[in-house]
């Protein structure tokens, strides 16, 4: 996490500046997350379901500057990178980047591990997220450190997790159930995350993955 924040300082990526991801459920994508946190800069989670003009308006009208992406997305954002008005930076976090995009773990490999000398206070904007858009426009939510934490703690108190808690991560990270209702609750009391890609829901694979790493306990859907 650490070198991916000084790397991101080194690119010039500074303290409110918006960075997006699009990617299935991933370490990486914590990573990121956590490393833009420690440098102020502003996370911008995509929703992998977006077709490429959607991408585009959610780039476009977040102001994000930096984008990383799942090599299963590079093809949707190839199709409108040149009408991005404010991206620059391009990384990818799977193997063989093209000759455009700079590689995820080449480049954040080489920085220090040690922690990024930025200030960054609770009331300081941490995540903007996108509503569906179901009446018009998608909308961007925008999270401060101190909404991130009092909604995980609200979680904790709730559903009663501790340390010894295993979860399963079924939902998408780009939302709020996914990550703040879930990942967050979990990592703040020390439990583990066992995260799924989210590409569909396999109920054979999800109960052998229970049985398997001994899940207490999970977030699935009515449908599911």
């Amino acid at each position: 996490v650490n070198r991916v924040a000084n790397g991101l300082l080194d690119l010039g990526i500074k303290k409110g500046d918006r960075v997006a991801a699009l990617m299935y459920n991933c370490h990486q994508f914590m990573e990121i997350y956590f490393a833009l946190a420690k440098i102020g800069a502003i996370m911008v989670p995509l929703n992998f379901r977006l077709v490429a003009r959607e991408v585009q308006f959610a780039l476009d009208n977040s102001g994000s500057n930096t984008l990383f992406m799942g090599p299963e997305f590079l093809e949707t954002v190839a199709t409108v990178r040149s009408s991005l008005k404010t991206v620059r930076s391009f990384f990818s976090i799977g193997p063989k980047a093209p000759a455009n995009v700079t590689d995820y773990e080449t480049f954040f490999s080489n920085y220090s591990d040690q922690e990024p000398a930025v200030e960054v206070s609770e009331e300081d904007e941490q995540l903007i997220i996108y509503t569906s858009g179901t009446t018009g426009r998608p909308k961007g939510a925008v999270y401060t450190h101190s909404t991130t934490i009092w909604m995980s703690l609200s979680q904790i108190v709730d559903f009663g997790f501790n340390k010894n808690d295993i979860t399963a991560i079924s939902g998408p990270l780009y939302h709020v159930g996914g990550l703040i209702d879930l990942t967050m609750p979990m990592f703040h009391t020390g439990g583990s995350c066992i995260m799924m890609r989210s590409t569909g829901f396999n109920p054979k694979e999800t109960l052998e993955l229970i049985e398997r790493e001994k899940i207490t306990l999970i977030l699935l859907f009515p449908i599911m």
